[in-house]
C-alpha cells in the first residue's frame, strides 16, 4: 500500500486520537476558570455578596491557584474544585470552590481577614459532599 493511500486511510483515526486525548476545559490555572468555564465563573459570581466585588483576587480569581482537580465526579455530575488565595497573603485571604461544570450547583468557602474578619463563610450549596470537599482545603 502507498503511503498516501494508507494516509487516507488512517487520518480519520489520528484526529479521533488527538480530539479523544484533548480536555476541552483543562485548566492550570485559577485565572483561567473564567474563559474555560464561563456559566460556572458567572454562576460564582453571582453566589458572592457584592460587597466582595472590589476584591479583584476573589471576585475575578485573579490570585494565586493553590490546587486545581477537574476529574471530580459527584453523584454522577463532573466537578470543578479550585482552591486559591490573594498574592502575598495567603494565610490570611483563602477561597475554596466547588461547582459542577455546568455551573448549576456549587459551594464556596472565603476565609479572608478583610471581608469576613478572618471566620470561614461559605455559600452556595448546603450538599454535604461539595461542603466537605471545601472544608478540607482550610
Amino acid at each position: 500500500m502507498t503511503r498516501s493511500r494508507l494516509w487516507s486511510h488512517s487520518w480519520p483515526f489520528a484526529v479521533a486520537l488527538a480530539w479523544c486525548s484533548a480536555s476541552a476545559h483543562a485548566i492550570d490555572f485559577i485565572q483561567d476558570l473564567a474563559r474555560a468555564y464561563p456559566t460556572l465563573f458567572r454562576n460564582y459570581q453571582a453566589m458572592l455578596p457584592a460587597e466582595f466585588a472590589d476584591a479583584t483576587w476573589l471576585y475575578r480569581l485573579d490570585g494565586v491557584t493553590l490546587s486545581i482537580d477537574e476529574g471530580m465526579m459527584i453523584d454522577g455530575t463532573p466537578f470543578i474544585r479550585v482552591y486559591g488565595c490573594k498574592p502575598h497573603a495567603c494565610g490570611d485571604e483563602q477561597v475554596a470552590l466547588i461547582f459542577s461544570t455546568d455551573g448549576k450547583i456549587g459551594a464556596i468557602k472565603v476565609r479572608s481577614a478583610e471581608l469576613t474578619g478572618g471566620e470561614a463563610v461559605f455559600f452556595g450549596s448546603d450538599h454535604p459532599a461539595l461542603r466537605r470537599i471545601v472544608d478540607r482545603d482550610f
